[in-house]
């Protein structure tokens, strides 16, 4: 059964947000091996852990079962044009886009121009779809983030996107927005571990009817590895078949590890 973290976060220096110990890539590497996961995907933050294109790129590629997210950091739409080719010849396939820790003004420009960057490029993009933030850091745009997201997709046909942590509250939404368009899964980390326990109903229903568009993730650091090993286990109890899908095989199928 192959096995597939969706969203892990070392950082080049192992420090994680607000200063506090986080993990590594040698760290991170030794862990899911010895949990028998194939592969995590290993997504860099803009600004934390002191973040770099090409660093994170040279310190995570010395591991074969890390599959490398590169961290959008430019602060206004025209940066994205030197940066995101920059990440391309790097060798990233997929990028991530956290717009709260960007403390972005104008998400509906920004976000317009990167998506179709990424589209050009070919790049996976790991969409974070946790947008709270202090309300003095509030944005008028980010009360209509996950509409925002939608409307320019629709401009993007052959962008692939994750949408990590599927919204939390928004989670039904996103998840029936992914049943119906190709180009996008969800991801299940937080959204179901936020209140530190797995809902049973929730995952009857996406294992009954959603298998094949959502995957699983630990959020790792910021959430324990153990609740993300339980979630696991339930998966498969609940329906060993389907799960393989959440667990792996569809992200093997969308991120081409095949």
């Amino acid at each position: 059964m192959a096995v597939i973290d969706s969203c892990t976060h070392p950082t080049l220096n192992g420090m994680w947000l607000n200063q506090r110990k986080g993990i590594t890539f040698s760290e991170l590497s030794k862990k899911i091996a010895v949990n028998k996961i194939e592969f995590a995907c290993a997504i860099g933050l803009p600004g934390v852990g002191d973040y770099d294109h090409q660093n994170f790129w040279e310190m995570g590629s010395k591991f074969t079962n890390l599959y490398l997210v590169g961290a959008v950091t430019s602060k206004n739409a025209k940066n994205l044009q030197k940066e995101i080719p920059l990440m391309a010849n790097l060798g990233f396939k997929a990028i991530k886009f956290h717009p709260r820790l960007l403390q972005l003004t104008e998400l509906e420009k920004y976000t317009r121009v990167l998506f179709n960057l990424a589209e050009e490029f070919n790049l996976k993009l790991f969409i974070c779809g946790y947008v709270y933030s202090n309300i003095s850091e509030y944005s008028d745009e980010i009360a209509d983030f996950h509409k925002i997201i939608l409307r320019n997709l629709k401009e993007c046909p052959r962008l692939k996107i994750i949408y990590l942590h599927g919204g939390i509250h928004s989670l039904t939404e996103m998840l029936m927005w992914s049943r119906h368009n190709d180009n996008m899964i969800v991801d299940l980390s937080y959204s179901l571990q936020f209140k530190h326990k797995f809902d049973e109903a929730e995952l009857e229903f996406i294992l009954a009817r959603l298998d094949l568009k959502v995957c699983y993730g630990s959020d790792h650091p910021d959430t324990d590895y153990e609740s993300y090993l339980q979630g696991k286990k339930q998966l498969f109890k609940m329906d060993s078949k389907k799960s393989l899908n959440i667990l792996g095989k569809n992200l093997i199928n969308f991120l081409e590890l095949n």
